[in-house]
């Protein structure tokens, strides 16, 4: 009799922690700049943050996009950005149920200027015009 409890408990007690198991997937990011070029990774890092209130995974973004593996599903995901040092908010969230989901995150460009050089009607546009200010 003792040795038929000990297998039944073994099969219940590892039965059990199966049924519990969680479930994983992967999200793949991109970061785009808001006239939805893709940035540069360097100096760029990504905070995910899980059901909105712990910081779950901070990534260094080497490639751009890059997918994130390992992620529990049925959660609730928001991102941040942190370019050059300086905190992105976004208003992405996802609640990650598939194997892959996807995501883009907009951020502001790099400061600079952008210009639009017109003809002389001030209506059409000049392209891939040089500007040089002395």
């Amino acid at each position: 009799m003792n040795k038929l409890i000990i297998p039944l408990f073994t099969l219940v007690l590892f039965g059990t922690l199966n049924g519990y198991s969680e479930e994983f997937g992967a999200i793949e990011i991109q970061v785009r700049d808001w006239t939805g070029d893709l940035i540069d990774p360097s100096d760029t890092k990504i905070i995910i943050y899980q059901d909105k209130n712990s910081v779950f995974k901070t990534v260094q973004l080497s490639t751009n996009p890059i997918i994130i593996e390992e992620i529990p599903k049925e959660h609730n995901y928001s991102f941040e950005v942190i370019r050059h040092g300086i905190h992105i908010d976004t208003s992405n969230s996802i609640l990650l149920k598939s194997n892959l989901e996807m995501t883009i995150l907009k951020i502001p460009p790099v400061g600079g200027i952008k210009f639009k050089i017109f003809y002389d009607d001030v209506y059409t546009h000049i392209t891939n015009v040089k500007i040089v200010i002395k």
